[in-house]
């Protein structure tokens, strides 16, 4: 069945399906809550809205203070470490033939590699 042509203003000509009419009001219902019990509730869930933001805000400055704590840390653990670094490479082994002598051999490997090793770690 083809619904009737729609003329283009407001309402269409088909009838409403599924729809009678309407009817009588009811009776008038009770509130489930009274109103002090209404607002107790709204403020307890403002409370906890407000706890929630505040524990999310002071989470947020104890791991930002932390992360400080760890940066100056780390800025004098790097100073000390560069200091020993460099007092290593400047104590130099004693001269002389590795062959003869195989621990001044190691010795002198060793301060190769921590020659190496201040500038690899921008030790000044």
């Amino acid at each position: 069945m083809r619904s009737p042509p729609h003329d283009g203003g407001g309402k269409s000509q088909t009838p409403s399906l599924g729809r009678g009419p309407r009817g009588e009001r009811g009776e008038k219902g009770e509130r489930g809550l009274s109103m002090l019990h209404g607002r107790a509730v709204v403020a307890l869930f403002c409370i906890s809205v407000s706890l929630s933001c505040f524990a999310i805000f002071w989470v947020s400055h104890a791991v930002n203070n932390n992360n400080a704590t760890q940066a100056r840390q780390s800025m004098v653990f790097e100073k000390k470490l560069c200091s020993t670094l460099i007092r290593l490479e400047s104590n130099k082994p004693p001269p002389g033939n590795p062959s003869a002598n195989p621990s001044r051999g190691y010795d002198q490997r060793n301060q190769k590699i921590l020659s190496e090793l201040a500038p690899d770690l921008d030790c000044k």
